[in-house]
């Protein structure tokens, strides 16, 4: 898997925007999403728990080699993107609402921790660290009083504390999770809850707006309510989940029933061909549901955990890793069309007649899939698929 992902990132020319970076080209070669950062670090977080595993020396090489690349694009202060804040670009963190720079900085920071997690202080880590004091001295108490439009950064902050013991990243982690809900980001065609900045953590009644970053939020939230002994946080955020998976989860453990916002519904809005249920989600439900069972012993999160990856997670990714499903609906009403296996995705289906569809017509029926019977439907491409949510 890791190899098939690491040539696509190749492929797509998004590795090679950190060489751009260094080469003062960005602004007219780079490639890709805003986020596209992100998935550089979290092939190299897979590629460090991988080594950490089996200890492959070819993939250490491999690893040393992509963090070069990654390393010669930041900057003095430690700012790290390419996508803005170089010659010809917009400038640093114009574009909190959708540019994903503090997103990007979270997945930086968990490939960092894993490489800690598994006996390393190396360069990968030195480079995080250098982002992350340049995030606290920019984003601290006297510094920018903003939050990213996607969360991300806010459990991996806690996460690098952790590894660390530096308690400026907890409570970095923690300004930023206070910082929300205030307005700070802009109204949009879906409103502030699309990016949980409507209401504040602790006065919030239900999981509301993108999916995925609603629960990484609350992934973030329960990490710094435990490190700093906060009950009424962790007591808010579970009483939200809970209300959730009471109103607004899938039979499978998959959230998010809204295509166009990639979204909550409303409570039992739950309709079976138009679910999302992104995969992301599924993951992001994992996050919350094992903290809040690691802080709660409550065996109900256990199962929740069980279903959602039984159903979501594990029935997403082809068996040889080298394709997956970024949607999972319950029910299909328009047969499936091979795809080309060599190309890019998202690609055009007859379901829905326009690019971006993300394969949403190549899914079986079951709510409750075998591996056999998905083995029958042509999948998507494993990471030519750009996600806005992993």
């Amino acid at each position: 898997m890791v190899p098939h992902i690491a040539a696509w990132q190749e492929r797509t020319g998004w590795l090679a925007n950190f060489d751009a970076v260094a080469a003062g080209t960005v602004a007219t070669t780079r490639r890709g999403r805003e986020f596209s950062d992100s998935e550089i670090y979290k092939l190299l977080e897979a590629m460090a728990w991988e080594i950490g595993r089996t200890g492959d020396e070819a993939l250490e090489t491999r690893l040393e080699g992509i963090v070069a690349r990654v390393a010669a694009a930041q900057q003095p202060d430690g700012y790290l993107n390419t996508r803005f804040g170089n010659p010809g670009q917009p400038a640093r963190y114009t574009q909190l609402d959708w540019g994903h720079e503090l997103y990007c900085y979270g997945h930086l920071f968990q490939a960092a921790v894993a490489r800690l997690r598994t006996g390393r202080r190396d360069r990968l880590v030195d480079v995080a660290l250098r982002a992350a004091d340049h995030v606290c001295d920019t984003f601290g108490p006297d510094g920018i009083q903003g939050v990213c439009g996607h969360a991300e950064i806010e459990p991996a902050l806690v996460e690098l504390y952790r590894a660390t013991g530096d308690e400026r990243y907890l409570a970095q982690a923690r300004l930023f999770l206070d910082r929300r809900g205030h307005h700070t980001l802009p109204d949009v065609e879906f409103g502030r809850a699309y990016f949980q900045d409507d209401v504040p953590i602790l006065d919030a009644t239900d999981l509301r707006g993108h999916a995925v970053r609603a629960l990484y939020l609350s992934a973030g939230a329960v990490d710094a309510a435990v490190e700093q002994d906060d009950a009424a946080l962790a007591e808010a955020v579970e009483r939200q989940y809970r209300r959730a998976l009471e109103r607004r989860t899938y039979l499978t453990g998959g959230m998010g029933s809204h295509h166009q916002d990639e979204a909550f519904g409303d409570d039992y809005e739950l309709p079976p061909d138009r679910a999302y249920c992104e995969t992301c989600a599924g993951v992001a439900s994992v996050m919350v549901a094992w903290r809040l069972l690691l802080r709660t012993g409550d065996l109900r999160y256990a199962d929740t955990i069980e279903r959602t990856l039984y159903n979501v997670v594990a029935t997403s990714p082809r068996e040889d890793g080298r394709a997956f499903f970024y949607t999972n609906p319950l029910q299909q009403r328009v047969a499936a069309q091979e795809t080309d296996p060599d190309a890019v995705s998202p690609a055009p289906t007859r379901s829905s007649g326009r690019r971006g569809s993300r394969c949403r017509a190549a899914r079986p029926t079951s709510p409750a899939r075998s591996r056999s019977s998905r083995r029958t439907w042509p999948p998507c491409r494993t990471t030519a698929s750009s996600s806005s949510s992993t």
